[in-house]
């Protein structure tokens, strides 16, 4: 259960800190599936396909740039089938004034038998959707604990250098997009086990849909995972 919980934590992060919210980088079509394919490089440098995460727009609520939207998350092995080790994830996210408002603790979804187990505190992350090359957003930092099943673990998150590096054409399974491409470095230490890592993250974003694309890279500027659109059905 803790695996679950971590596992699905960081998967939401991961995608959550590269999301945005027709004129916010968010799907806001009730029906709306987006199928992304994970590729880990396992320290070799390549990536290699080791799942896929599909997201479905369960309801929207609101008008404008003032919506509720109901999501749900799910885990799928390289066969595109559900993954028996993580459970989907159930969230609702925010668009105020235009902006993506993120709550992680409202995205984790855990069931009650985990409730306060896992918790962020911290900065809330908030990325407007007018944003153009050169804008740079604010820094955020956060702290995720577990405490459970006799387990305590505290992770400090610090997101800084999140800025729009360009508008381009981005070419993935699922089609081409003219996206947002978006830079930020990501800050964890594990205070448990005095371990620190900086990754930097590089995410390409689309009006009405999100990230069709990420890349994280090492210290050493090696990329270390992927994530790739595969394929939007509305």
């Amino acid at each position: 259960m803790i695996k679950k919980i971590v596992f699905t934590a960081l998967f939401v992060l991961v995608s959550a800190v590269g999301a945005f919210a027709d004129d916010i980088f968010f799907p806001t079509q009730k029906g709306t599936v987006l199928l992304m394919a994970t590729m880990d490089a396992q320290g070799t440098g390549v990536p290699k396909l080791i799942g896929y995460g599909r997201t479905k727009v369960l309801d929207v609520k609101g008008s404008g740039n003032n919506l509720t939207i109901v999501c749900q998350t799910e885990v799928l092995d390289k066969n595109r089938q559900s993954n028996k080790n993580v459970v989907p994830l159930e969230y609702t996210m925010r668009i105020v004034d235009g902006a993506v408002v993120v709550d992680i603790n409202s995205m984790l979804g855990l069931p009650p038998s985990a409730a306060g187990a896992v918790v962020f505190s911290g900065d809330t992350l908030r990325i407007p959707s007018k944003i153009k090359p050169g804008d740079k957003l604010k820094d955020a930092n956060m702290t995720m604990t577990l405490d459970m099943g006799g387990m305590k673990m505290k992770v400090d998150i610090s997101i800084s250098n999140y800025k729009c590096l360009a508008v381009e054409k981005v070419t993935v399974p699922a089609g081409t997009f003219e996206a947002y491409k978006m830079t930020q470095t990501v800050t964890t230490t594990n205070t448990m086990v005095q371990m620190k890592q900086t990754t930097t993250v590089v995410s390409w974003n689309v009006f009405g849909i999100g990230p069709v694309k990420n890349e994280v890279y090492d210290e050493k500027g090696k990329v270390t995972s992927r994530m790739e659109m595969q394929e939007i059905t509305r």
